[in-house]
């Protein structure tokens, strides 16, 4: 009988040592395809992102569990505290909230439960649980395209530019594909890019870019304008894409405007050139009217000098 009792006790104290310890288990899921939380900044979002998580408490006894949320500077909001009875479970969620247009990026996210109480009393042991995520601030395209000169004067057989700005209006950078739609001029492209794409970062200064005008080299045929000037007016559309939008979005963001050019022909260079081929044909017929003259006279002294021998 005391082998039995002594071999029992130890036994009734290692279960009375179990029953006070605190435990506690957390996890976590990001209800997006990626797995983190994502968090869409663009004008006009709820700019916050969430998780999902369930917390249990596997001890004797009843636990108050504290959650701790930190989101790497970005701001949370979740349950401060959760009371437990022993074998229980709770499920919460966690908020995380970013600022509007905010840079695209990622920021680390640690959500941690740890037992304050057992039963009312301090826990005897530190009992925590944390699960590591990630928050990702989701790229937006936005745009916005200014001409620098909306109606262009542009005389016949110059080479000329048109200059535009282009403004990332996103929250990352973006690559921005450029087109135009010119009319085509005596069978010749007259608008042309030197490039077809450009990259801007987001919110900073704008971008320029350059369209190559070239012109016919006569514009006699044109219209005659109020002031007797050949003149001939065209209308270009000047186009830009956001790459990201048009590859990563449902939404392939496209701005547009119309630029203007209207083409004149010099006309002091055509009365010019009338003016000396109007010379020329006279030089040329005083020329003849000259030789003409000289050669009257000279048969007239032939004439007279015969006239004297004979008398």
């Amino acid at each position: 009988m005391l082998l039995t009792s002594s071999l029992a006790s130890p036994l009734v104290n290692n279960s009375a040592a179990q029953s006070v310890v605190a435990a506690v288990e957390l996890s976590c899921t990001a209800p997006y395809p990626s797995g983190s939380v994502e968090i869409e900044v663009h004008p006009g979002a709820t700019l916050t992102g969430y998780a999902d998580c369930t917390v249990s408490n596997p001890s004797l006894h009843t636990e108050k569990i504290a959650i701790e949320v930190t989101a790497d500077g970005l701001a949370t909001a979740a349950p401060g505290s959760i009371y437990l009875a022993s074998g229980d479970e709770s499920d919460f969620q966690v908020a995380i909230r970013a600022d509007s247009q905010m840079a695209v990026q990622s920021r680390s996210l640690t959500i941690t439960a740890s037992v304050q109480e057992t039963s009312g009393l301090p826990p005897p042991n530190l009992a925590e649980s944390s699960v590591n995520m990630m928050a990702n601030i989701l790229q937006h395209a936005g745009l916005n395209l200014e001409m620098t000169n909306p109606v262009a004067m542009i005389e016949t057989g110059t080479i000329e530019s048109l200059q535009y700005k282009i403004y990332n209006q996103g929250n990352g950078l973006d690559q921005f594909i450029l087109s135009t739609n010119g009319d085509v001029l005596d069978g010749v492209s007259a608008f042309s890019l030197p490039f077809t794409g450009i990259e801007v970062e987001p919110n900073g200064p704008p971008e320029l870019f350059r369209i190559t005008v070239n012109t016919p080299t006569d514009g006699s045929d044109w219209p005659l304008n109020a002031d007797g000037v050949h003149t001939l007016a065209v209308d270009v559309e000047v186009i830009v894409k956001s790459q990201f939008s048009c590859e990563y979005t449902n939404e392939c963001m496209t701005m547009s405007l119309t630029q203007k050019v209207i083409f004149f022909q010099n006309q002091t260079l055509e009365e010019l050139t009338e003016a000396n081929e109007l010379s020329s044909s006279t030089d040329q017929q005083m020329l003849i009217y000259g030789g003409t003259g000289a050669t009257l006279l000279i048969l007239l002294f032939i004439f007279i000098a015969m006239k004297k021998r004979q008398s």
